[in-house]
């Protein structure tokens, strides 16, 4: 395992809130994100401490998977009391901050 990549070989559908491939990639592709030593060792304690699900995976919300509406209401809720730039929105934060 590389310490510095997080290998993606699915995600969440955005519809049906279950497993699917990748979009733009074929069944079995992956990505590989960036992946800062501080966040490995951080999922590396919270698995330590929590376990993972059954079916294997590290995160999930309370009805089920951690999808991305869940990841924008918190957002929403961390920015909530900053001045508004225009322009910029969720997907502006999203990609400034990547």
């Amino acid at each position: 395992m590389a310490y510095d990549v997080y290998r993606v070989h699915e995600q969440i559908h955005s519809n049906t809130h279950k497993p699917a491939k990748l979009k733009h990639r074929k069944t079995g592709d992956f990505r590989e994100v960036p992946l800062p030593r501080s966040e490995r060792e951080a999922m590396e304690r919270y698995e330590e401490k929590h376990g993972t699900t059954k079916d294997g995976y590290l995160l999930r919300g309370p009805s089920g998977y951690y999808t991305e509406p869940m990841e924008r209401r918190r957002v929403h809720r961390l920015f909530k009391d900053l001045p508004a730039e225009d322009g910029v929105g969720m997907y502006g934060f999203r990609h400034y901050f990547a």
